[in-house]
């Protein structure tokens, strides 16, 4: 994380209205190895490079030792005191700031149990942080050792894995709705270039001049078009409506959970009635083309 914030203030003197007060910052990372936290956090370095970087993630080394063990700092700066400095280079406004990461995942539908493990490098002989995934097809690529120098042969087979990105996926989870998770080990990126190019397009938080007096009875219309007051999270059917929470007739067992959520003002001059935010699994961006001005109505229903 340090480098984007040492990038964004080394703007600062070149390009000093580069973060327009207005406009959404999308930070978007592409990384095949763990976060190492702030420059000094690791000092000592292995025979294995950034081998420390993962143990100070992971809280122990290869043998299970911890700082208190050991004495080593095995200590990182906390992705929650990045995810305040890169919240504060919005005044604070969570919804005003998108993170997207690209990383190593063990599952990509639940990048939530990718884990840092370590092993015993079989040709190295010694301890490794185990591959999170493997580019499909890559490493039938590579020339077998019998061919060329069989450390070359490893590294390249090597170079077809990427290392848990646990704390690239913490931060994403952080940001909420306005975080997303792919994973790295890909041929082909179109589609996820597709979701981070609507992930990052399309808004999910919006900015009221006028504040909802009643939100409990409050109905809201995108130009024209009513947002139901809840849908069925991540179901087959797209944008489905169902009654509440106790509702439980939403196709493919999907919770019947708020399709937007109301944030009263907080002092920001920029939302001075506050703001709406919308649930990561409905997409406002079916009611308006790129470009369009977004109008938004409120509607009250009789209680």
């Amino acid at each position: 994380f340090q480098p984007i914030l040492q990038a964004l203030d080394d703007l600062k003197s070149v390009q000093p209205d580069f973060l327009r007060p207005n406009a959404t910052l999308a930070i978007i990372l592409v990384s095949d190895e763990e976060d190492c936290g702030s420059v000094g956090d690791v000092t000592e370095r292995t025979s294995a490079g950034g081998l420390t970087c993962y143990f100070a993630a992971a809280g122990h080394d290869d043998q299970g030792r911890t700082s208190d063990d050991t004495g080593r700092p095995y200590e990182l700066t906390s992705v929650d005191e990045f995810y305040d400095r890169l919240i504060a280079l919005k005044g604070g406004e969570t919804g005003m700031v998108k993170f997207a990461a690209i990383v190593g995942v063990s599952d990509p539908a639940n990048p939530d149990d990718t884990k840092i493990e370590f092993y015993q490098h079989p040709f190295y002989e010694r301890a490794d942080v185990r591959p999170a995934c493997e580019t499909p097809g890559c490493k039938s690529q590579c020339a077998p050792f019998e061919n060329v120098n069989q450390a070359k042969y490893v590294g390249c087979l090597e170079a077809c894995e990427a290392k848990p990105g646990t704390r690239y996926i913490e931060m994403a989870r952080k940001f909420g709705n306005n975080g997303f998770v792919d994973t790295i080990c890909q041929a082909d990126f179109a589609e996820t270039m597709a979701k981070v190019g609507e992930f990052v397009g399309c808004p999910k938080v919006f900015k009221l001049q006028e504040p909802i007096l009643h939100p409990d009875l409050a109905n809201i219309l995108i130009n024209g078009e009513e947002v139901p007051r809840f849908s069925c999270g991540f179901s087959e059917v797209r944008l489905a409506e169902c009654s509440g929470p106790s509702d439980t007739s939403c196709p493919d067992n999907a919770p019947c959970v708020e399709t937007w959520t109301y944030h009263p003002p907080d002092g920001s001059p920029d939302a001075p009635g506050g703001t709406i935010t919308f649930a990561s699994h409905y997409d406002p961006c079916e009611f308006f083309q790129p470009g369009e001005s977004v109008h938004i109505e409120l509607v009250y229903a009789t209680p």
